[in-house]
């Protein structure tokens, strides 16, 4: 083996972590605030976690644009101490102390709905890139823009370059892009992989302290894309499977990704149970189980319709697809009903999020305006077989109905 051309080898990570160890235990702090949904979130840095106080809560928006909607994800920042900097959903941008941090000129690349992502600059504190795809303006383009946090008294401020003009304060990296966007740490700990995908690959774009290399690395990998929008792809833990929830299809893509190279390979398709609909997916912190969830809908004449969701693991420890898939077990000893009727309606778009602390956090049903489900639910054990995993479908209550966690 080319010690030189992997450098996730066993000898090299050992000395990486003598190295970098303490950076790497600062650097976990990064997600621990959570800002989401309809002015939500919850807060790592105590154990249990909490919700969050506040957010942006103010009902005058500078930027007439609608955000937080029911399936808008969104993306938040902290420092290496695990304090909240800024937060996201691509439309608008909000400091620390829930106020938009304002644009030049009202210039923004991306409007409706859109996927964002943060990623320090590696090596410097003060500067964010916020990358982004968007059904809007410059529709179906992976792009970025840099915050500045040393500036407006280090509340942040977007950079401008001066004279502005309306293309030269973001970036385009790529065109055709599908409003799909996740990253992951390269086997380095320093540098950072930015991924989305377009015309029937992934593109794997490299953040390094000199910056974002413009050259991405391409694999070829066709995938059934039809009406995506309120799924994303997810990279486990570990940084080394992608998994992509394809509604449409009622399937989960697992692919595994090289971490030096940038590279997409062995992409398997895994069913949800017939007759099902699947919803959302997460991966286990080991990346050895996927948790999905999905609903059956039986229509009741008069009195509307009735859902039934369900939350499910399968091993990936199997050998093949179709084992993989004889795994299947429920982990709730009851669905969720949901019902819908003109007395009473609620819904249910069931999403999944790894949090910091190793536990899957999972949404639970709306009722808006009757205050019912501002709980979110906890996949506790992820990494235990079916039941061993637990579940408790009302372990942080939010105070608000926060439509769902779609962090990234």
């Amino acid at each position: 083996m080319d010690l030189h051309y992997y450098p996730c080898n066993r000898i090299l990570v050992f000395l990486f972590l003598i190295s970098f160890g303490s950076f790497t235990a600062k650097a976990q702090k990064r997600n621990n605030v959570w800002v989401f949904g309809n002015h939500a979130g919850i807060d790592f840095n105590s154990t249990p976690p909490i919700p969050l106080d506040s957010t942006a809560v103010s009902n005058v928006d500078p930027y007439p644009v609608p955000h937080f909607l029911d399936n808008y994800y969104t993306a938040s920042i902290c420092d290496i101490n695990g304090n909240l900097l800024f937060y996201t959903d691509g439309v608008t941008v909000w400091d620390k102390k829930n106020s938009v941090i304002e644009r030049y000129l009202g210039r923004w690349p991306w409007s409706l709905y859109t996927i964002p992502l943060i990623c320090p600059y590696p090596g410097n504190d003060s500067l964010y890139y916020i990358f982004g795809v968007s059904s809007g303006s410059y529709a179906n383009r992976l792009q970025y823009l840099t915050i500045n946090m040393n500036s407006n008294g280090g509340l942040g401020k977007i950079v401008y370059p001066m004279p502005s003009t309306p293309d030269n304060y973001y970036k385009l990296l790529l065109t055709n892009a599908s409003v799909l966007l996740a990253g992951t740490t390269h086997c380095n700990g320093k540098d950072t992989w930015i991924v989305s995908y377009s015309g029937g690959a992934f593109y794997s774009f490299l953040v390094t302290e000199k910056g974002v290399d413009t050259v991405p690395v391409v694999s070829r990998i066709s995938l059934s894309l039809q009406n995506y929008l309120g799924s994303n792809i997810k990279f486990s833990a570990s940084g080394e499977k992608l998994i992509f929830p394809q509604k449409d299809n009622n399937q989960i893509i697992v692919l595994s990704f090289n971490k030096a190279t940038g590279n997409f390979s062995n992409p398997v398709k895994l069913n949800a149970p017939t007759n099902q609909f699947l919803e959302d997916a997460e991966l286990s912190p080991d990346g050895t189980k996927l948790y999905f969830g999905s609903y059956t809908r039986e229509d009741n004449g008069d009195d509307g319709t009735l859902e039934w969701h369900y939350i499910y693991q399968m091993d990936l420890n199997a050998p093949t697809p179709e084992s993989i898939e004889k795994t299947i077990l429920s982990i709730k000893t009851l669905p969720d009903r949901v019902p819908c009727n003109p007395y009473l309606c609620y819904t249910l778009n069931r999403t999944f999020q790894l949090g910091p602390d190793g536990a899957i956090y999972a949404g639970l049903r709306d009722n808006t305006g009757q205050g019912f489900d501002t709980y979110a639910g906890i996949i506790p054990a992820p990494n235990e077989p079916a039941l061993q995993a637990g579940y408790n479908k009302s372990f942080i209550d939010l105070k608000r109905e926060y439509k769902g966690i779609r962090y990234n």
